[in-house]
Formats: structure tokens, C-alpha cells, sequence
């Protein structure tokens, strides 16, 4: 089958650059990925925090299996999986399914559960990758007005609520017949945003989010 075509070819690749070895057994279904968890951190070398507190934190892992791909209910179509193996993923560890084979523990999770992405042994500024649907959000300190003398109220200013600087963006907003269309954010744009299933990062003494599309309530250009 193309699925098991695709997995063959995915241990091939693990095999051949010596990355986590998937088990034989161990097939994702439709948009679930497989994740080798890595070792928990604090802080990277490159001084990027996942989260300040230790119940927040989210997990890190390396892709080593993707599903073929959700079908849509609409078209029949197949919606590609945005994760790639080999690749290193931050994700929240409510969303994801630990198993166990041999010995060795995995995660299962959606590929909409994928927070960010990143190439290389850690994430940095300068290796995020940002899924499709999501952004990266750079915090504003709170001082009522922005640097375009935009007056935000109280109401706007209440916990639930934030504003920032967007820094990275994923390709675009995945459409309900799996299309990805653009975004009507660019990066260098001001957003106020919603609180929902955002991940907290720091770096130095800047604070950013990962926020997903739908909870912008409005952007604009300073």
C-alpha cells in the first residue's frame, strides 16, 4: 500500500542517518505522528526557555513515523501531515499517547498537535519552524498604549487577552477541504490575540507564544 510504502521508506531514511529506530509494528494512522521523546531541559544552549514552569512545560521529541494523512469528509482528499521524520517537534503532553515497545517509550499525537518544529539538536530563534495555522508572537510589555499610539482599554488589556509582535508564521491557514490558503497576518504585524492552546518561550528577557490563527481578534502595522 502507499502507507506502507511510505513507512518502509521513512525506516530506510531513519536506518541510513542513525536517527531513533521505529518498530516494525508500530504503524501511525491517518494524521497521527510517532515521537521519540527527548530528554526534558530547562533551557537550551541557545538560551531558549519552553516554559518557566515545570507543570507547563511541553514536550520534545523526533518525528520517526507519519500517517498518511486525515481524509476530508467533503472531497475524499487526503490532508498531508505537516511533520516530517526526522525532524524535532515541541508538543503539549496532554495531547499526546505514550506506548511502549521493547523497552523504549514513543508518543502518539495528532499532527495538529504539533506546537512548533525545528532542524537540528535544539531550538533556537533561528531554527523554529511554525506548523501551518499557527504563529510566533513576541510579548509586548503591558503599557496601555502601543509605539503607534493605539490606546488599548482595560477590557483589552484583561488576562485572557494579549498583544505582541509577530516574529514567524506557518505557511498558511489549512482551509476546510485541506487547501492551505493565506494568511492575513505577516510577519512584522502587531496582533492582539486570545488566550487558548498557545506554548510559552523565552528568550533573553523577551517572552513569546505560539498562538494559533483563530485566536488573533485583530492585527495592524506600526
Amino acid at each position: 500500500s502507499t502507507a506502507g510504502a511510505g513507512l518502509r521508506r521513512a525506516r530506510g531514511r531513519l536506518d541510513r542517518v542513525g536517527l531513533a529506530a521505529l518498530p516494525d509494528n508500530l504503524s501511525p494512522m491517518s494524521e497521527y505522528i510517532v515521537v521519540k521523546p527527548k530528554e526534558a531541559s530547562d533551557t537550551t544552549e541557545s538560551g531558549i526557555l519552553l516554559s518557566a514552569s515545570k507543570a507547563e512545560r511541553p514536550l520534545e521529541g523526533e518525528v520517526v513515523a507519519v500517517g498518511p494523512g486525515a481524509v476530508d469528509p467533503d472531497t475524499g482528499d487526503r490532508i498531508p501531515v505537516w511533520a516530517e521524520v526526522g525532524k524535532s517537534v515541541v508538543y503539549g503532553k496532554y495531547a499526546a499517547e505514550k506506548v511502549s515497545f521493547d523497552g523504549e517509550d514513543y508518543f502518539l499525537l495528532r499532527d495538529r498537535s504539533v506546537l512548533l518544529g525545528y532542524d537540528g539538536e535544539e531550538a533556537s530563534l533561528d531554527t523554529v519552524r511554525v506548523p501551518v495555522g499557527k504563529l510566533l508572537v513576541k510579548l509586548r510589555r503591558k503599557t496601555g498604549e502601543t509605539t503607534g499610539g493605539i490606546l488599548l482599554s482595560q477590557a483589552a488589556q484583561k488576562a485572557d487577552t494579549d498583544t505582541g509582535d509577530v516574529v514567524a508564521i506557518g505557511e498558511g491557514v489549512r482551509a476546510k477541504d485541506g487547501r492551505v490558503e493565506p494568511m492575513a497576518i505577516a510577519v512584522g504585524d502587531v496582533v492582539r490575540f486570545r488566550y487558548g492552546d498557545e506554548v510559552s518561550l523565552a528568550f533573553g528577557k523577551d517572552e513569546f507564544r505560539i498562538i494559533n490563527y483563530e485566536d488573533c481578534l485583530a492585527r495592524w502595522k506600526e
